[in-house]
């Protein structure tokens, strides 16, 4: 019996789950309905691109012509405001009403929000969207002080961009270190000294008071000071929540996000949820590859028409690849695990640093900063959980040679 499957977003998630969906029932009908007026887009150039000027389609992860290929009926800028979990219909803005037999929520998460005074001033934004960063281009093309608050990698590349671009670039860190998830205290030490001999004004464990201006913002306080300090432009990276408003007197589960299991389902039959939307065993992952790999679980498991069983999501080790101020740097899995042992190996005549870090005999993570030539075969080792015997772990190069003998 041929399925109408309604998917609710158009992330990366959406895309991954039609697609896997055609690849084995090419007669159920596929509707997506997506707040935005694009095409699914790759969101990861967002930032390494915010002040280039680019047309939308340059980003796209599939051709406008590839949905008419595959009979994907795509709705941009259709919103859906309401739905009845029990009647298995949804209803858009624009009043629509479409039944479904399945059902994907898949329309991800928005940045949050701090609670600074002034956070609504013009001027003042976030990057989550390619309209988001279309307006921050606008308003880039003028500025000349730059604040950033949030120090992770969404604020470093960015400011690596507008660095280039000449602003003058003011960076505040509520914690001790940047990106205190990809980089032990030692690698993040090193990052901070080559952002800062780029001009970058560094503030770590600080917080902004508010931002100050009648109209447009102007200026920002720190907490603890009474200075005003000028700005003109202010961009804000301090994490995402789900997009959950919508299902809240559903009859979901939802905690942080819309609960699933590993087979991507919710509580609800025929209703699954995959990318920043959902939680999987309490997380919410927030990274473009999970949400990949969630979305082509879930499409699977719908083609499928099984209320038990089918494909499954495994959670995998966090991998951060970033290249910023001219520092090409990786980071897997857990590099900063409580009680580690940690083994180094420095070049002191050019900037390369490799670490690796082991929990007892398993290697469980590894930073990479300049030097790429070990990335391919300690990933594989932190994701297959490799434990190095004692006598093995006397120096990276020796560690390196055992995981060769695996190979």
């Amino acid at each position: 019996m041929a399925k109408t499957v309604v998917v609710i977003g158009n992330g990366i998630a959406a895309l991954s789950a039609v697609e896997k969906i055609r690849e084995q029932d090419q007669e159920s009908r596929i509707m997506i309905f997506a707040q935005e007026r694009f095409h699914t887009y790759n969101r990861l150039e967002l930032s390494k691109r915010i002040m280039t000027e680019y047309p939308a389609e340059q980003i796209f992860v599939k051709p406008a012509e590839w949905y008419d290929a595959h009979n994907i009926e795509l709705r941009l800028g259709a919103s859906i405001v309401r739905l009845d979990l029990k009647k298995k219909t949804v209803t858009t803005a624009q009043g629509e009403q479409v039944g479904f037999t399945h059902l994907l929520l898949a329309n991800g998460g928005s940045n949050f929000v701090p609670p600074i005074p002034g956070i609504d001033l013009a001027n003042v934004f976030s990057l989550r969207s390619l309209e988001d960063a279309r307006k921050i281009q606008k308003s880039a093309a003028t500025a000349k002080e730059l604040l950033l608050i949030g120090g992770g990698l969404l604020g470093l590349e960015m400011a690596w961009q507008f660095q280039q671009a000449g602003l003058a670039i003011t960076i505040v860190e509520m914690f001790p270190q940047l990106m205190p998830r990809q980089l032990d205290l030692e690698s993040a030490r090193y990052l901070e000294e080559v952002i800062t001999n780029y001009g970058v004004e560094l503030i770590l464990e600080g917080q902004v008071a508010q931002l100050v201006g009648t109209e447009a913002v102007t200026g920002y306080q720190l907490k603890g000071e009474e200075q005003v300090r000028s700005v003109d432009l202010c961009i804000y990276s301090t994490g995402m929540r789900s997009n959950i408003g919508l299902f809240k007197e559903s009859g979901l589960e939802i905690h942080h996000g819309v609960v699933v299991d590993q087979y991507m389902r919710t509580n609800v039959t025929d209703v699954y949820a995959a990318g920043d939307i959902s939680e999987y065993n309490g997380r919410v992952y927030g990274l473009w590859s999970a949400a990949r790999t969630q979305g082509a679980v879930a499409g699977e498991n719908i083609a499928a028409g099984l209320t038990v069983g089918g494909a499954s999501f495994e959670a995998t080790n966090p991998v951060t690849n970033i290249n910023v101020f001219n520092q090409v740097i990786t980071s897997l899995g857990e590099v900063q695990p409580e009680g580690a042992v940690v083994l180094r190996e420095q070049n002191q005549d050019k900037p390369i640093l490799k670490k690796l870090f082991f929990k007892e005999e398993r290697l469980c993570g590894a930073i990479f900063i300049n030097n790429q030539k070990e990335v391919l075969l300690v990933r594989k080792a932190v994701e297959h959980g490799v434990e190095v015997p004692l006598g093995r772990r006397t120096s990276f190069a020796e560690v390196i040679s055992y995981l060769h003998s695996l190979a």
